[in-house]
């Protein structure tokens, strides 16, 4: 079997095993809703590295998330729930590419 081949045929399983990462993921209301609910703040007040929950500053949660939960409010006009889940993908993803090209590399290094 061809290298492409082999990566290709690797990627569609790696996307398969991490299927039910997306599917299943377990919003918790409370912690969610203040999320969205900061976000639609910061874009009302136009306040993109100073957030308040309620007009209380908010300070628990880096701003990586926050920013991400802004840019999908912005992009589709509302928040997307399942756009949302697709950033819980993107770590395992790495980590699962991580594991194959170092395991690639050790392969082709013996």
């Amino acid at each position: 079997m061809s290298r492409g081949i082999e990566k290709y045929l690797l990627f569609v399983g790696v996307a398969v095993a991490l299927a039910p990462v997306l599917m299943l993921r377990d919003f918790t209301p409370a912690n969610e809703l203040r999320y969205l609910s900061i976000a639609d703040e910061a874009l009302a007040g136009h306040t993109f590295f100073a957030f308040t929950n309620h007009g209380v500053p908010y300070a628990d949660k880096p701003p990586l998330y926050l920013w991400i939960v802004m840019l999908c409010r912005w992009l589709t006009g509302a928040h997307r729930m399942w756009l949302l889940a697709l950033f819980s993908l993107f770590p395992a993803f790495g980590g699962n590419a991580h594991a194959v090209i170092s395991g690639c590399v050790h392969r082709t290094a013996r």
